[in-house]
């Protein structure tokens, strides 16, 4: 199950564990004290009584009498719970949501929840941690190429706070170790903040995931969302070209480290080809030129890349100048 739909299935979850509790929680107190079963058999024998009785009154008037009764049936319960020692509103149900009492209606709770799975998610795809954001980014690293990486995080700042799906396709460029991932990863947390789904996914990685489910019979963990959740795979191109154009941006981290292959090949082809036709913004970081973009996957591939906005990283291995401190 990926996290679009997880995250419906989680609340639900959620909601029925605060509801088996409050139904626990209710049930023990009226085993142990049956007073509470009599003030609830009176208020029952006095509402039907009084809508018995109610139908020449105006809804105002049912509507005034019946909170009476609701008022003194609290009155009663709170008088007994507080004899007791227990909390006034021991008997209330608590709800996940306060907000949308749990129906999930006009409601953020599910979309707070896909937030927090693609968070999760970002942070156990990623060996940077959600601490790679933009305001963790020392730009006098780059020394005298400070002032033209302030445009690249400047324009990857505008970028993730305007994030739409009609947000352009970025390659990142430049050699180990001058933050491309970091930004990378400051752009996909913003993203994700602002609702959005973000996959992140080393090409390495991403390309094996893709073999092993290309090569076996469908019924593997595929494991793209979220480490541990089970997603079924059919046999048929089609339904993983669906998850892997499910997400609003695609991530793909050290483009070109990966195993040269021609099945890897094929499969690059078929996602540029499907993020570009169906306009869904994709971020690709590389230590590759374009001339050896063009050797290793050829002029079919890298064509496509001229659609996609370059942005050049310049400096030192910022790495080896945090060890060298």
């Amino acid at each position: 199950m990926n996290i679009i739909d997880l995250a419906p299935t989680n609340i639900k979850q959620f909601r029925d564990e605060k509801m088996r509790a409050w139904i626990q929680r209710t049930d023990e107190l009226l085993k142990t004290h049956p007073e509470f079963n009599i003030i609830q058999k009176n208020f029952i024998n006095t509402m039907l009584s009084f809508m018995n009785q109610s139908n020449k009154k105006s809804i105002e008037d049912i509507e005034k009498t019946v909170g009476e009764m609701v008022a003194k049936r609290t009155v009663e319960e709170e008088a007994l719970l507080k004899k007791y020692g227990y909390p006034t509103n021991y008997l209330e149900r608590d709800y996940f949501c306060e907000i949308c009492k749990d129906s999930g209606e006009l409601c953020e709770c599910i979309n707070n929840e896909r937030k927090k799975l693609f968070l999760q998610e970002l942070q156990n795809s990623s060996a940077l941690t959600l601490n790679s954001c933009f305001e963790t980014i020392n730009l006098d690293y780059y020394k005298e190429y400070k002032p033209h990486m302030q445009n690249v995080y400047d324009y990857c700042k505008h970028y993730a706070d305007n994030f739409d799906l009609n947000a352009r396709n970025l390659i990142m460029r430049g050699k180990p170790g001058l933050g491309k991932s970091h930004l990378s990863l400051s752009i996909a947390k913003k993203v994700i903040e602002k609702g959005n789904s973000v996959m992140f996914r080393s090409a390495p990685e991403m390309f094996a995931m893709l073999s092993r489910e290309h090569f076996s019979d469908g019924t593997k963990e595929f494991g793209f969302f979220k480490k541990n959740i089970e997603i079924k795979i059919l046999n048929s191109s089609d339904d993983l070209n669906d998850i892997l154009n499910a997400v609003d941006l695609l991530i793909i981290d050290d483009f070109g480290v990966e195993v040269e292959n021609k099945y890897y090949i094929s499969a690059l082809h078929m996602i540029v080809e499907n993020r570009l036709n169906l306009r869904k913004p994709t971020i690709i970081n590389t230590n590759l030129t374009e001339v050896q973009m063009t050797k290793r996957y050829g002029e079919r591939i890298t064509s496509r890349f001229y659609e996609y906005y370059t942005l050049n990283f310049f400096g030192e291995d910022i790495r080896k100048q945090k060890n060298a401190l």
